[in-house]
């Protein structure tokens, strides 16, 4: 299941969303959304639940997350995409079935000249765009073996970390 958390996105979403559309399922929370964000998720098909607004998307990954069916989560931001590469990738990894999350490099795109920076979730590959390496982060985990710690910022972490796939 991908898992995302948006507010007042309506410029991105139209961008982000036919790139989901082979996924198995796709759960969006909206957070007090004032444009047409939902109705934007919502012509896509894809599912829309609505949470407080609190100004970070880490405050309704974990009801985002308890409303997918899926075992396996993968978390994205609006501005973040991901490589085909990596969206080819993670079936073998899922199946597996022997980690309870995959770190995930983020890498910074530079999309315009007015310096609009996108974000791409990949495992490691070769980006031909300028762009700078973030840290690793979970965005790839099993829901039953993580937990989401609530604060702002902090994202999911898996039960046991030492059972973590770094890529």
């Amino acid at each position: 299941s991908i898992n995302l958390v948006v507010r007042n996105e309506q410029e991105r979403l139209p961008i982000l969303l036919p790139l989901l559309k082979d996924f198995d399922e796709v759960v969006i929370v909206d957070q007090e959304s004032t444009d047409n964000t939902v109705e934007i998720c919502e012509s896509f098909g894809y599912k829309v639940l609505s949470d407080k607004a609190t100004g970070f998307a880490d405050t309704s990954r974990q009801f985002c997350m308890d409303a997918s069916r899926n075992e396996w989560i993968l978390t994205l931001d609006a501005d973040e995409f991901i490589t085909t590469r990596f969206k080819e990738d993670i079936p073998s990894l899922v199946d597996s079935n022997q980690y309870d999350g995959i770190l995930c490099c983020m890498a910074h795109i530079v999309t315009n000249e007015d310096i609009l920076i996108e974000d791409v979730l990949n495992m490691g590959y070769v980006i031909d765009k300028e762009h700078y390496s973030k840290p690793y982060c979970w965005r790839l985990y099993h829901k039953n073996r993580v937990h989401i710690e609530g604060k702002l910022h902090t994202g999911v972490r898996p039960r046991h970390h030492d059972i973590g796939l770094y890529l």
